[in-house]
């Protein structure tokens, strides 16, 4: 026989199961989407810009790290041939 439910509270139980599973599936759906975008594709559409400009800015800041090198090098060796 059953544990946790006696007899009488057989019914109650399944009821609440029912209940507790109906919301796990409205839960399931606001994050997946259910032929609607879900609460994880409009993340990755808000996120996916923002990784866009981290690797605009990431190659901009090489640019100028490189011409700043480049610049310091040059200098150092215009001033040696001098």
């Amino acid at each position: 026989m059953d544990k946790g439910c006696a007899a009488m509270q057989k019914d109650e139980c399944r009821e609440k199961f029912d209940l507790l599973f109906v919301k796990l599936d409205r839960i399931d759906v606001a994050l997946r989407g259910n032929s609607v975008p879900g609460v994880l594709m409009r993340l990755d559409r808000l996120e996916r810009p923002e990784r866009a400009r981290s690797r605009v800015r990431w190659a901009i800041a090489t640019a100028v790290i490189s011409s700043g090198v480049g610049a310091v090098v040059g200098a150092f060796v215009a001033k040696l041939g001098a």
